[in-house]
C-alpha cells in the first residue's frame, strides 16, 4: 500500500531531521504545510476511516469471540 501524504510527511520527517535545515528541506516542508492546508479535509477524512476500520474490526473479533 502506498503511503498518504501524511505517511509520506512523516517519512520525510524521519530522514531530514530538523535540525539540518538546508534550503532542499525547508522548500519541501512548504511545499507539505501548502498540500495539508489544500487537502486538509482528506487527511482527517483519511485519519477518520482508519480509525473506524480499526473500531469495526475490533468489534468484528469481540463478536466472534
Amino acid at each position: 500500500m502506498k503511503p498518504g501524504i501524511v505517511g509520506c510527511a512523516r517519512l520525510i520527517r524521519r530522514w531530514l531531521p530538523q535540525a539540518r535545515c538546508t534550503d532542499t528541506h525547508k522548500a519541501l516542508m512548504s511545499e507539505i504545510a501548502q498540500l495539508r492546508k489544500e487537502l486538509g479535509f482528506l487527511i482527517d477524512a483519511d485519519n477518520f476511516y482508519r480509525k473506524l476500520k480499526i473500531l469495526i474490526d475490533v468489534m468484528s473479533w469481540l463478536r466472534s469471540g
